[in-house]
């Protein structure tokens, strides 16, 4: 069972890392994720600049020695994606380039959803300014074929 639990563990520690990274484009559809993202951004950068392991590295590694098998040598990084995923000498280089991919996803997220929206005439713009000028009794009636004809001043086709 432990042995299953750090599986469970590692899989989860590597979920969290994605999310990391590459969590700031969920906010381009669901704005709201920003705040989850932020803290999990922000965790990420405290357990770097502080040199620390993170909580499930620990986890992990006490399942696995419980389990029998050698526990984790050095943190998860080290042991899972550095030097397996790209050479360790490129460790700063890599972090660099996370941190890039999360500001760029916090600026589309921006740009996209939060950026406060200059007016210029647009198709909707555009739609909402006709309904504006056609009467509350012609812009009752159904169908735009309606009121495309009463707004010209014509009867309407008979049915």
């Amino acid at each position: 069972m432990s042995r299953l639990l750090a599986e469970l563990t590692k899989t989860a520690h590597f979920a969290y890392l994605a999310f990391v990274v590459f969590g700031g484009f969920l906010t381009w559809r669901w704005p709201k994720a920003i705040a989850v993202h932020l803290g999990a951004a922000s965790w990420g950068v405290v357990l770097i600049t502080a040199r620390t392991n993170c909580p499930l590295s620990y986890v992990e590694d006490h399942l696995r020695r419980r389990a029998g098998q050698p526990g984790l040598p050095r943190g998860f990084i080290d042991t899972y994606i550095a030097g397996v995923l790209y050479p360790a000498r490129y460790a700063s280089q890599v972090r660099m380039l996370a941190g890039a991919v999360i500001v760029l996803s916090w600026l589309g997220a921006y740009t996209m959803r939060g950026a406060p929206r200059r007016a210029h005439p647009g198709v909707r713009d555009h739609d909402r300014e006709r309904k504006a000028k056609v009467p509350a009794s012609v812009a009752s009636n159904v169908g735009p074929a309606r009121r495309i004809t009463r707004e010209r001043g014509h009867r309407a086709p008979a049915r």
